[in-house]
């Protein structure tokens, strides 16, 4: 299996969030087709705008952690390296647009970025389709 090509903008990117790397950019990418394909994938929408064109989401995974306990892993470095506009503050990413599912815009648009990577998946279109669970 060859390694993901990550585009040059993407590089820039994760090169400036602190105490990230382009390993761990692949980690967390592998995580977020991993938490979709096993229907793990959570969204938790902070905010609305009054005018209802954009949102605050927080996206995450919920993994069963040691003596049975269960985590929220988040993914707002991973979305801030694609090139979301993130809000440090609530750990959510800033997501413009009305007139769609916007949850499944984010996951549709996350999965294409990957599939054009070359981060290997069996079932890409399947995926793409998926909706994140919103909590």
């Amino acid at each position: 299996m060859r390694k993901p090509i990550i585009p040059l903008e993407t590089m820039k990117r994760v090169k400036k969030i602190p105490y990230y790397s382009e390993d761990q950019f692949l980690i967390d990418a592998r995580r977020w087709i991993r938490a979709c394909r096993q229907q793990r994938l959570l969204c938790n929408i902070v905010k609305v705008s009054p005018s209802g064109m954009s949102r605050k989401m927080k996206f995450s995974e919920l993994v069963k952690g040691p003596q049975g306990r269960h985590y929220h892993l988040n993914f707002m470095q991973f979305l801030k390296a694609l090139g979301w506009r993130c809000d440090i503050d609530s750990a959510s990413i800033h997501v413009a647009g009305a007139g769609m599912d916007m949850v499944f815009h984010v996951n549709y648009s996350v999965i294409g970025d990957l599939q054009q990577m070359g981060v290997f998946m069996t079932d890409p279109e399947q995926l793409k389709q998926r909706i994140p669970h919103l909590v």
